[in-house]
């Protein structure tokens, strides 16, 4: 789902606004309000505006949670231009240039997902894609990355192979295999 807020007609220039949206691209909203705040330029309180009123656009028209959502794209277009003159040095006129622009914000909705979901489509593309062979350098790679978080806490082992895997032997194989190679990786055996 994507939200959109636009912003026209604003009295600074292009160049300048696209220094503060830069920042933010990408960015979660929460994030983005945070740094919006404390960035000491002109065309951030500007910014500021426009991106909660796509949030509350969100909020109220899309029933969109504030936690879920991310700036999927910031656009900073130029707007008309103001052309004044000015007196120069032996008679000439300069021309002074008073831009302005249009801000467009759209907001996306993250995936929710959880690790161990992306862990086990990691893993069914592993097994799936490359041949499930302990040998392979990709699938005893996806194991290690596996071994990595389950080491860290990410991932709850039992909750892992109780949504199948234990039915695999050729990936329990190659898990405690990735488990060995790490082992002798960090003991100077085997060279990565």
């Amino acid at each position: 789902m994507r939200v959109k807020a636009i912003n026209k007609y604003l009295k600074i220039s292009p160049k300048k606004m696209r220094l503060v949206a830069n920042m933010i691209r990408g960015m979660k909203v929460d994030q983005a309000v945070d740094h919006l705040r404390f960035i000491p330029k002109k065309a951030s309180p500007m910014i500021l505006k426009i991106l909660q009123s796509a949030i509350a656009n969100a909020e109220h028209n899309f029933n969109l949670k504030k936690e879920n959502l991310l700036i999927k794209e910031i656009f900073i277009d130029g707007g008309p231009m103001i052309k004044r003159w000015r007196a120069r040095a032996f008679g000439r006129a300069a021309m002074i240039r008073r831009r302005s622009s249009h801000c467009s914000i759209i907001l996306e909705e993250k995936e929710r997902r959880t690790v161990l979901e992306m862990m086990s489509e990691l893993l069914w593309k592993a097994t799936t894609i490359v041949f499930p062979s302990p040998r392979n350098e990709m699938f005893v790679h996806a194991m290690l990355t596996a071994v990595h978080m389950i080491e860290e806490g990410v991932i709850d082992t039992s909750s892992m192979w109780a949504q199948g895997y234990d039915r695999n032997t050729e990936v329990k194989d190659a898990f405690e295999d990735g488990l060995n190679r790490k082992e002798g990786y960090q003991r100077g055996y085997i060279k990565w």
